[in-house]
């Protein structure tokens, strides 16, 4: 309805902080396994644990969904007849 004549995003600008080497270097890198780090702790699983901690571990590293997605599954949220499914849900959300 063009009711504001001007922009006034036009001369916003976000400031962005600038980090010292010594910052940088002080954060925490997330951790991932590697390949052979993985495969250790899946055979692990297997062979120390209950089987479906094994079973657990393996989809959750194969598929990357999340916990929440894995323990508290609807059947509705799944497609079978699609090539993929969508998995947008998770344990705290309620069903209204």
């Amino acid at each position: 309805m063009e009711m504001i004549k001007k922009d006034p995003t036009e001369i916003a600008y976000l400031k962005k902080d600038k980090k010292t080497i010594e910052q940088l270097e002080e954060e925490e890198i997330p951790k991932y396994l590697e390949k052979g780090e993985l495969a250790l702790f899946l055979n692990t699983a297997m062979h120390n644990g209950l089987e479906h901690y094994y079973l657990m571990f393996l989809i959750l590293s194969y598929t990357g969904i999340r916990v929440g997605e894995l323990v508290a599954p609807k059947m509705e949220r799944y497609q079978l007849r699609k090539p993929y499914n969508q998995h947008n849900q998770n344990l705290l959300q309620r069903d209204k």
